[in-house]
């Protein structure tokens, strides 16, 4: 069965899945002279699928990686170019805005994901001080290619509880304080958005910047309603000194918005097991990892490159996603829907659409995000004694 990767971090205790740790260690028959099927991935995308006992229940075989696409005519007619920092995008915004463009088209409606992604950029470069803090080791903390890698879910909780990483804070409450003020040139009625009516508003060239996925490379190429070439951001745009006095100096680049494991991350159920039809599960994923078949697949599907040592054949157009995420490396905090309970994740979304629309005060935003942050922390700590 399909699961995302950082929800194993909350759940892994309560015997849903089989240990592929065992499976990993014996050969892939469909691998030529394989010794150990752990070895035909690159180690960073195996691990990512780890769980806080040591054990690897969750398959992740893939790298997704998110970008601004950009529509390449409207900027040459209004006479700009790609923002390399924050002050410089939001200018670019500014520009736009006045020569009548939608400047930026952004779902914050139904689908959480795009205002998740934003918040846990900006978020990951402005508490870039305090990092070592929130994980509890003081020191610096590097970013890994696994989105929250270095500081996950219990570590989270451990920091919540203590205040370490607390909605009280000035200098968290700076990522909302960017977010509004960029939600400015975001369409008119941005929360009742979706990705159709985004990707429409782009593809018909009445926004100028759209956040996707590699996912949608293919779908965008061949699309018939886009009349216009485009490119991608190579990055997201640095947040300097010039926007907030959190941000790191020196300059750090922004996170890239992807990682390890997207559309491929599977767990073997203990359904399986109890009826017997494990092994035959593990043999499906076997053939299906086996290079000259994942390659193939993860190609016709276009939209993900796979996390293999040996990808021979690689569609291009993956490239400069993977660029992004081997220069710049993932969030290090677990991502807001995977760091506590699926509530938590719910009523922080509720929270962000009201401040984003005025009906919520920076400080009620706060107050409310610190109310359900601790909920979901104690639920936690409780389900997980070992944690202590």
């Amino acid at each position: 069965m399909w699961y995302q990767r950082g929800y194993i971090n909350r759940s892994y205790n309560k015997g849903w899945f089989v240990d592929l740790g065992p499976f990993l260690s014996s050969p892939n028959p469909y691998v030529s002279g394989n010794p150990s099927w752990r070895d035909i991935f690159d180690p960073r995308v195996i691990e990512s699928g780890m769980a806080p006992d040591g054990h690897i229940y969750i398959l992740t075989a893939d790298i997704v990686g998110t970008g601004i696409f950009y529509n390449r005519d409207m900027f040459g007619k209004a006479g700009i170019s790609e923002g390399k920092t924050w002050v410089e995008f939001i200018a670019i915004q500014k520009k736009l805005k006045a020569a009548g463009y939608i400047p930026f088209a952004m779902d914050a409606g139904s689908n959480p994901m795009r205002t998740d992604w934003a918040a846990r950029v900006i978020q990951d470069v402005v508490l870039d001080s305090k990092m070592g803090k929130v994980k509890g080791t003081g020191g610096r903390v590097e970013r890994t290619l696994k989105p929250g890698g270095p500081i996950p879910t219990q570590e989270v909780v451990r920091a919540i509880l203590s205040k370490d990483y607390t909605a009280q804070d000035p200098q968290w409450q700076e990522q909302y304080v960017i977010l509004k003020d960029w939600s400015k040139y975001w369409q008119s009625g941005f929360t009742n958005a979706n990705e159709g009516t985004i990707g429409e508003l782009w593809l018909t060239g009445k926004a100028a910047m759209v956040w996707l996925g590699s996912w949608s490379i293919k779908p965008v190429d061949v699309d018939p309603l886009r009349k216009f070439d485009y490119g991608v951001f190579e990055g997201l745009p640095t947040i300097t000194r010039a926007t907030t006095k959190y941000a790191p100096d020196p300059e750090i680049p922004a996170p890239a918005m992807g990682g390890v494991g997207g559309v491929f991350q599977y767990g073997v159920s203990h359904v399986a097991k109890k009826k017997g039809t494990a092994k035959e599960a593990i043999d499906w994923l076997m053939f299906i990892t086996a290079p000259q078949n994942l390659v193939p697949l993860m190609n016709d599907q276009g939209g993900f490159q796979p996390g293999l040592k040996d990808a021979k054949g690689v569609d291009g157009r993956m490239a400069p996603f993977s660029r992004m995420l081997l220069k710049s490396g993932a969030e290090r905090i677990e991502p807001y829907d995977s760091m506590l309970t699926r509530e938590f994740f719910g009523a922080w979304y509720k929270i962000v659409q009201g401040y984003l629309v005025d009906k919520l005060t920076l400080r009620q935003l706060a107050d409310q995000v610190q109310g359900e942050m601790e909920k979901g922390a104690k639920a936690l700590a409780a389900e997980h004694p070992e944690w202590r």
